[in-house]
């Protein structure tokens, strides 16, 4: 989820089954209920869907101009009347697994592509906006990466921001394990993004993230160019930084990671 998202979402449908309504929690959203496109209000986005009254599959997808597609998979299944009998349209909700349901977008498929068919994934516990997201760090396009800048315009209720958080993470993960002893990420620095305060280098133990050892950093000393952090080899199918904000609470202490490389001496994992 891309939290400042407000693309135009286009919902479908497919089965039997109507689809009844779509909300997005704006107060100040004033189109009607009964269409099929609303636009996200902070990354989110709802839909309402009734029962034909005839058993079988429903597909509900979402569609948005420059973001992949998504769908969800339901089953519309006869039930028992309270007195034994047919009741028609009942549904019942087949279990989706995460992952599955309606997103503006997912990471994955195109960190998986862009990684030369190793499967990595990307991650973030926030991006600032749709054209900002995990997977931009692994596409091999300097011009592209992740970023936790935002700049909220204003609504009638509220002014606009751009507030630096006091800190993110980022992530990747393989299908399975991989053996790494150091990761570059390449910062962009400007009048608003700067290098981190603080990196820490985690990894997934089975359980939990738990912190490298010997971590050592070499930080850049341009923008857009490699920071490496080296450490002792671990073999894991995840591994996380978590950065601190230089300056927290500023318009001028937001990240952007414009490549990530998590490496095995000199070869590329990712």
């Amino acid at each position: 989820m891309v939290p400042g998202a407000s693309n135009l979402i286009q919902f479908g449908l497919a089965g039997p089954a109507v689809l009844d309504g779509v909300d997005n929690g704006q107060q100040e959203n004033a189109q009607s209920y009964r269409l099929t496109s609303v636009p996200a209000f902070n990354g989110r986005a709802l839909v309402i869907i009734r029962s034909s009254g005839s058993p079988g599959g429903i597909t509900v997808t979402a569609a948005s101009a420059r973001l992949a597609g998504a769908k969800a998979a339901l089953s519309a299944v006869r039930g028992s009347g309270p007195a034994g009998g047919s009741a028609l349209g009942a549904v019942a909700r087949s279990a989706v697994p995460a992952g599955s349901a309606v997103l503006l977008a997912s990471a994955g498929s195109a960190a998986a592509s862009a990684a030369g068919g190793s499967g990595a994934t990307a991650d973030a516990s926030y991006s600032g906006s749709p054209t900002t997201l995990p997977a931009a760090m692994l596409d091999g396009d300097p011009s592209t990466g992740w970023s936790n800048y935002y700049n909220k315009a204003a609504t009638a209720n509220l002014r606009a921001v751009s507030v630096s958080n006091a800190g993110d993470w980022v992530s990747v993960a393989w299908p399975s394990p991989q053996s790494f002893d150091s990761v570059q990420a390449s910062f962009t620095i400007s009048a608003t993004l700067a290098q981190p305060a603080s990196i820490t280098v985690s990894y997934w133990n089975g359980a939990k993230f738990v912190p490298v050892r010997n971590l050592k950093i070499s930080r850049a000393t341009a923008s857009d160019q490699p920071t490496t952090l080296s450490f002792d080899p671990v073999h894991s199918g995840r591994v996380r930084l978590d950065m601190t904000s230089a300056a927290p609470g500023t318009g001028a202490g937001f990240l952007q990671i414009v490549t990530l490389e998590v490496l095995s001496g000199s070869t590329v994992v990712t």
